[in-house]
């Protein structure tokens, strides 16, 4: 056999080979995926039903994780049928793995033949919704509102709070509104927290998740209901907005900026935020803005203080550079520029120096130093002059002795 010859053959026999792997694992194919059950928090299990013609060294599933590259990649179980067939299952708890609820997962299975060859089924999504409850659906312009306690006069306060809501963020800023969002009201604060814990916002009375367009938010029976729902709707949002009109770069945002805005937002402002600013300022200091730029502090009442300062440095911005100078300050920020420089590209004036103007404007911190200043000149008028007789006595007497 001459060597081309000789190649040829080598070449055909490793193509037959190659099909006949590729043949083997084409032989199996795996269904629609589908979740059998789930608890929200515990565990959510996975199923699919196989043709398995051919042996399986081993199976897997294989979750996209939210906000990430990295999947997670779970064994499967694999259980024969009759017919040549084989049930896929595989269980998943949601418990410290920071999924956010109602989040939407894509998730596929996949099968390993003895020969190492793999048969990667089709994906299926899953809305991972909080079924602890019966949740009840009002359909609306701006937002689906989802409750399972109360009347339907609650889901319709939620709905108005939505609707009247750009208004008041177009005041503010030139922003794409959000489409219509699903908002889940919880009766309580505590279920809401129980939710926010498995992403690590445990202590917050609503949340928005800017991405999915979803909104959680506790508004407890009561007769301040209605004002809470006209705070917490219209604050996150304006997450959402924020999100639809910058994309990516929303997340460059400073803190203090992202959280002033959506309390600005606000279409019943919270009467005790004044109160707290001034009384910390009087008692502990205020909190550096610098520090307010990253995250807020893990804590509640220094988180609280927080929100409250950066509400009103927000609106004493806003009163004094107008819509188009916030509009620059967003842009500047969400460009990349960082906190200190941001505010001097957009407003001609540093982060520090103007919160020592807001500090000056809110609190007068200047104008009392001025006047400190001003009451003590009389006095050293006063003392000046006193010491000035007896030196110049002193001088006269001088001269007189040396004549």
């Amino acid at each position: 056999m001459r060597p081309w010859q000789t190649g040829f053959s080598l070449v055909l026999l490793l193509t037959l080979l190659l099909a006949s792997a590729g043949s083997v694992a084409a032989q199996i194919q795996i269904a629609p995926p589908e979740v059998a059950s789930y608890t929200y928090g515990e565990e959510i299990l996975f199923r699919a039903i196989a043709n398995t013609p051919t042996p399986v060294e081993g199976a897997s599933l294989v979750i996209q994780r939210p906000g990430s590259t990295e999947p997670w990649t779970l064994a499967a179980t694999v259980t024969p049928l009759p017919n040549l067939q084989s049930e896929l299952t595989a269980a998943f708890n949601p418990a410290g793995q920071g999924l956010p609820a109602f989040s939407t997962l894509n998730y596929h299975f996949e099968i390993t033949t003895p020969s190492g060859q793999l048969a990667v089924g089709p994906s299926g999504q899953f809305q991972y919704a909080d079924n602890r409850f019966e949740w009840q659906t009002l359909p609306g312009e701006r937002a689906q509102v989802h409750w399972y306690r109360g009347e339907n006069s609650l889901a319709q306060a939620v709905g108005q709070a939505a609707s009247r809501s750009p208004q008041r963020m177009a005041e503010i800023l030139d922003l794409r509104l959000p489409e219509p969002v699903d908002i889940y009201v919880y009766a309580d604060t505590e279920s809401l927290q129980s939710v926010l814990a498995q992403s690590g916002h445990s202590w917050v009375a609503g949340r928005a998740e800017p991405e999915k367009g979803v909104i959680l938010v506790a508004l407890p029976t009561g007769p301040d209901q209605k004002i809470l729902a006209e705070q917490r709707i219209p604050h996150e949002l304006m997450h959402i907005a924020l999100y639809l009109t910058l994309g990516e770069d929303y997340y460059n945002l400073p803190a203090w900026l992202n959280e002033g805005l959506a309390s600005a937002a606000e279409l019943y402002p919270n009467p005790e935020y004044p109160l707290l600013v001034n009384t910390a300022y009087q008692d502990t200091g205020v909190l550096s803005f610098s520090i307010l730029c990253p995250r807020f502090p893990g804590d509640a009442s220094t988180t609280l203080l927080a929100y409250a300062q950066s509400t009103s440095f927000v609106r004493f911005i806003l009163e004094r550079y107008g819509k188009a100078g916030m509009q620059s300050l967003v842009q500047a920020y969400a460009s990349g520029q960082d906190c200190e420089q941001g505010a001097q590209v957009a407003l001609g004036v540093p982060l520090s120096e103007l919160e020592q103007i807001w500090r000056d404007e809110t609190f007068g911190e200047r104008l009392s130093d001025e006047s400190q200043s001003s009451d003590f000149t009389p006095w050293l008028v006063v003392i000046l002059a006193t010491l000035a007789v007896p030196l110049v006595l002193g001088w006269v007497i001088l001269r007189k002795k040396r004549y």
